[in-house]
């Protein structure tokens, strides 16, 4: 699949060679893993680390309604934790950078790529809800023109439809591609590394409620003579557990009309039926195996879950993951730990364990990562953030420390600054 986020890679380049604090500019598209960038927002008042702001005045971080909303019920402002009427929001690691727009629902509508630099038209996301607030349709391509809404249809082009046909199960939508039980899973590795808190996975939240089928299609007129799909469905059967496949075909397309036609014989249509249904109890995946013709991919040995459906737990080959019981606002990570004898391989540091601590607006401020334990260098690396926050209590920039896994434990002790613009209904 294009624009799959291999989350493991990702996390060994992470630990390696990749400051947390310091958020490299992506060109990726908007299904894929960036940090956009920004202006500071000037209006509001400001907050450093959840205290008092130079102004005087403190920061209001009474939880809002929605902390007491199931998570994967919230609109997707709120997954990502954000407060107030937020109508947009970027970050300014550069003039490139990546905007978030949403309805006054709290959806995301838009996401697009601004470049400066580059001539054409934008990648851009469009995303489309039906009555009742649920996501129906995708739209992902590169626009016209700058700034414009209609779509290149001579340029990539990816549109994605959602069916909902089981009710009151929440569906993990990937899990060829995220059912694993390393701490990358649900984990959140630094402040500015959210579009959405759920995780994205080739655009599409971890956990969906009520999902039964979703798909994709390639409706460019690159390939004038036919369309490719991929639908992935999700049945639960008569034990409560769900059975995941995935079917991708291509049909006949006429340009001219716009009509889609039959299927057509070709090498690229196939189909993927996973070995074992993923085990679920009270609606939720609790365990499961993702293999194909016994050759496993993924695995999960338990997953508990809080009653307002953030993780509590996870366990399996990759490691343990504790989640903090008490935050609502955000998921957030308290430990990982690798299994015995089982270190993560991250590029020159081998990691064993994680702690992550938290200020009293469920903000990140310090994460500490044990390398290289049975070496004669064992080593930990730590990583701080101080936040400043405007009067919503979202927080619009931060100063950090941290080092480069890579220079072990007597290298330099690095800062870095960001900020984010908000802007609000």
């Amino acid at each position: 699949m294009n624009r799959t986020v291999v989350l493991l890679l990702l996390g060994a380049l992470f630990f390696a060679c990749t400051p947390a604090s310091q958020p490299e500019q992506n060109q990726n598209p908007p299904g894929g893993e960036t940090n956009p960038g920004g202006e500071t927002n000037p209006g509001g008042e400001t907050n450093p680390g959840g205290g008092t702001n130079p102004g005087g005045s403190t920061t209001d971080f009474t939880p809002e309604a929605w902390y007491e909303t199931n998570y994967w019920a919230r609109s997707d402002r709120e997954k990502a934790g954000l407060r107030g009427p937020v109508k947009k929001w970027y970050l300014s690691s550069s003039s490139a950078h990546r905007e978030y727009e949403y309805n006054e629902a709290g959806n995301i509508t838009i996401i697009r790529d601004v470049d400066p630099s580059n001539a054409r038209g934008e990648w851009m996301e469009q995303r489309i809800y039906d009555d009742n607030n649920r996501l129906i349709k995708k739209i992902f391509g590169r626009s016209k023109e700058k700034g414009g809404m209609d779509f290149d249809k001579w340029a990539s082009l990816e549109v994605w439809t959602y069916e909902y046909n089981n009710p009151g199960k929440y569906v993990w939508v990937r899990p060829d591609d995220s059912f694993f039980s390393s701490f990358y899973a649900f984990r959140k590795l630094d402040p500015e590394s959210f579009s959405e808190h759920d995780v994205d996975m080739n655009g599409t939240a971890l956990i969906m409620k009520d999902l039964s089928k979703i798909q994709l299609v390639n409706d460019s007129d690159i390939n004038t003579d036919s369309r490719s799909f991929t639908d992935f469905e999700y049945v639960f059967n008569a034990d409560g557990n769900m059975e995941y496949s995935y079917h991708q075909y291509s049909r006949a397309y006429n340009i001219e009309t716009g009509e889609v036609g039959d299927i057509l014989d070709s090498e690229e249509n196939y189909t993927v039926t996973y070995d074992n249904p993923i085990v679920y109890q009270n609606n939720y995946p609790v365990s499961g195996t993702v293999a194909v013709n016994g050759q496993v991919l993924y695995e999960i040995s338990s997953i508990t879950w809080r009653d307002n459906g953030m993780p509590l737990k996870m366990e399996g080959p990759d490691g343990i993951t504790q989640f903090d019981p008490n935050q609502k606002r955000y998921i957030c990570t308290n430990r990982w730990d690798c299994q015995p004898g089982k270190p993560h391989d991250a590029l020159f540091v081998f990691g064993y364990w994680e702690s992550f601590k938290y200020n009293e607006a469920g903000d990140l401020i310090e994460m500490q990562e044990r390398f290289n334990e049975d070496s004669d260098q064992p080593w930990t690396r730590p990583t701080t953030w101080e936040f400043e926050y405007d009067s919503h209590g979202n927080w619009i920039s931060y100063k950090t420390t941290y080092m480069i896994a890579i220079d072990g434990p007597n290298g330099e002790v690095k800062n870095g600054s960001l900020k984010r613009t908000i802007e609000y209904y």
